[in-house]
């Protein structure tokens, strides 16, 4: 699916692709959207804008990292847009590909973006983003991408402190999984917005002739916005790692506590077992067994040692 947005004198309207060459010659600012292209749909990026190979190949082939390419009268542009949003899942991150000059910019994205079809109906409504050029229309569409990050990184705090309430009010197999399933995911977070980063700091720290001056600031807040996102992941990674030592120190104790329990028992056991184990030899010459009351007398000797050292235990604290 393509669809086109012009901007020219005030006006913005939805034009035919067949159009778009005779808006780019008359100098019209111009926004075309490239969702699921077909092959067909594809070749207008080489024939009508005459983008490199390379580029279009990018586009293909997905799977690519954040970055920023400059060629003789465009920008190639990639950033990750976030799409996965079960937290119970490995986050999924799909690519825009931009195409950004003076007085145009083609986004190619395969699959349904919210955060396109939000900037798009803002940019088809309002005149004022193509007023400010087509660096400002980025803006908005490396804004919308960053800050749609936050929701799901906040939901990963909220479920940190659950996994910690988790820990204590119940014994849980899952609790493990569910730990290393959020550190993977923050680690891929991480790695995905430091490239994001890097194409930021590109557009700011490079002499950019699409970017205007009194738009840099734009870009800067965005800047900023991933700079937040950076602390927030950093921390709450580290929050899991604490979480999961918490999680092993719980387990060590539970599983200490049994074997302390265990060997009080063994210990409780072993002079039981001596006395019967004496009792249990086969020698003729054993007085004992022919009193008449020496069965239950060493059951009470038994039971009285038993006793003991359970009242032992008791005032030391061990059990």
């Amino acid at each position: 699916m393509i669809r086109c947005l012009s901007y020219s004198q005030g006006e913005i309207v939805s034009i035919s692709p067949n159009t778009i060459t005779e808006k780019i010659n008359n100098k019209n600012l111009l926004w075309v959207d490239l969702e699921n292209p077909t092959d067909s749909e594809i070749k207008i990026l080489s024939d009508v804008f005459k983008f490199h190979p390379l580029t279009i190949e990018d586009c293909l082939h997905r799977k690519q990292r954040s970055k920023v390419e400059n060629y003789k009268d465009y920008y190639f542009i990639v950033m990750n847009v976030f799409k996965g949003r079960k937290l119970e899942e490995e986050f999924r991150i799909s690519e825009i590909f931009l195409f950004v000059s003076q007085n145009y910019i083609v986004t190619v994205h395969w699959g349904n973006m919210e955060v396109v079809n939000t900037v798009y109906e803002k940019a088809k409504s309002a005149a004022n983003i193509f007023e400010r050029g087509i660096d400002f229309l980025l803006y908005n569409l490396a804004d919308e991408i960053i800050d749609d990050y936050f929701p799901i990184v906040d939901e990963v705090g909220n479920k940190i402190d659950e996994i910690e309430a988790e820990i204590f009010e119940k014994e849980s197999k899952e609790i493990q999984s569910k730990i290393f399933l959020l550190k993977k995911n923050m680690l891929k977070l991480r790695k995905i917005i430091t490239a994001q980063r890097e194409v930021l700091n590109t557009l700011l720290r490079h002499d950019f002739v699409i970017i205007k001056e009194e738009n840099k600031l734009y870009f800067m807040d965005v800047y900023d916005h991933i700079m937040r996102l950076f602390d927030f992941i950093d921390t709450y990674y580290d929050l899991l790692t604490g979480t999961l030592d918490l999680y092993m120190s719980y387990i060590s104790n539970r599983m200490n506590g049994v074997m302390k329990t265990l060997t009080i028992i063994a210990t409780i056991i072993m002079p039981l077992t001596l006395i019967t184990g004496i009792y249990g030899m086969n020698f003729k010459n054993m007085p004992e067994l022919n009193t008449e009351y020496g069965y239950f007398v060493t059951l009470a000797v038994m039971g009285i040692i038993a006793f003991a050292e359970i009242l032992y235990f008791k005032r030391k604290g061990w059990w």
